[in-house]
């Protein structure tokens, strides 16, 4: 950890040097954090002693966006592709988030996303939701139970359905399944509460 811009309290500091370093010695891959560093990139490598595993995360808080990240993309594009990269700036980066949770904690959580995605081996997407994520994941359920409902319900009887049922099928529930469903899962498989509620909504 490279705090030039004092971002971090003494014990967030000290905790967060811990994670890296037990992740470093775990899977080989070092994270270096650098808040308010305004020297050239090649200057940065040198100052981290980045080599091939090598993945360093600027946070500048003058910028549009705060966070950068810079690594050997040879050796990295296999675990983590250039599209998490960016999901992360653009979830943990954003002046709003800034904003709301402040310079520190956004940088922690960017931090812990990058920490979890090496610690596994890699991954393809972001893990975890974003809030704006659940809240779409919530209205493609609700809207898609709905709309099943209504298709259904226009029907003369059980035995004789409404030919908007087979339209429903056809067009929302790949839609629904994409992203009501798909996307709780591959991002955080080892919590299926969301999932189910998600069921439980569309059923109701």
């Amino acid at each position: 950890l490279f705090d030039y811009a004092g971002v971090f309290t003494p014990e967030r500091a000290s905790a967060l040097t811990a994670e890296l370093t037990e992740l470093e010695s775990s899977t080989g891959w070092k994270v270096r954090v650098v808040t308010g560093y305004e020297g050239a990139i090649n200057d940065l490598y040198r100052t981290t002693r980045a080599d091939r595993k090598t993945v360093i995360m600027t946070a500048d808080e003058f910028k549009g966006n705060v966070l950068e990240f810079y690594y050997d993309t040879s050796s990295l594009k296999e675990v983590i592709p250039k599209n998490v990269f960016q999901e992360m700036r653009g979830r943990y980066g954003n002046k709003y988030y800034v904003d709301e949770e402040g310079l520190e904690t956004a940088v922690v959580d960017a931090t812990e996303a990058l920490r979890g995605c090496l610690a596994r081996g890699g991954c393809a997407f972001v893990p975890g939701l974003s809030p704006q994520q659940r809240e779409f994941s919530l209205v493609a359920v609700i809207t898609g139970g709905f709309l099943f409902g209504a298709a259904t319900a226009a029907g003369k009887s059980a035995a004789e359905p409404s030919p908007w049922t087979g339209v429903f099928i056809a067009i929302w529930v790949p839609w629904v399944f994409a992203f009501g469903f798909y996307p709780l899962y591959v991002r955080q498989p080892e919590d299926l509460t969301p999932l189910i509620q998600n069921a439980a909504l569309f059923a109701a």
